[in-house]
């Protein structure tokens, strides 16, 4: 004879959630050097830019950005295309932090298409 099955009243155990993730633990804040300055360096393929950023004194912002020739420009005038400097403005609009610090970089050895958006692209790691 067959076995039947007989239903049971209580449902079968679910299975345990997941674990969310646990959240990384933020690294100590790096002090500025004696002057106020923060340096960074950001690397894309050949392309280098040495960046330093120091509060905005007097409310006297500017974003300059040295080219191999080293003059220094605004970063308004450095770059052609609207897109690029839309890229370069991008992390401070994201923070909203535009209007508060001096931003002074300089760049060398961009690629061939595009050799002076290459080193200040914003989705590179900025290494402390």
């Amino acid at each position: 004879m067959a076995e039947q099955l007989i239903p049971t009243a209580t449902p079968p155990a679910a299975a345990p959630a997941p674990k969310a993730p646990e959240a990384r633990k933020l690294r100590a804040a790096i002090p500025a050097d004696k002057r106020g300055w923060w340096w960074g360096t950001g690397r894309r393929k050949t392309a280098v830019a040495r960046v330093r950023i120091r509060l905005a004194k007097d409310g006297k912002s500017s974003f300059l950005v040295n080219s191999p020739s080293k003059e220094a420009f605004p970063v308004e005038k450095f770059f052609a295309e609207e897109r690029d400097r839309n890229d370069a403005l991008a992390p401070m609009k994201l923070t909203n932090t535009e209007g508060k610090f001096q931003i002074i970089a300089q760049v060398s050895e961009g690629g061939a298409d595009d050799p002076d958006s290459e080193a200040l692209d914003p989705h590179i790691i900025i290494e402390p």
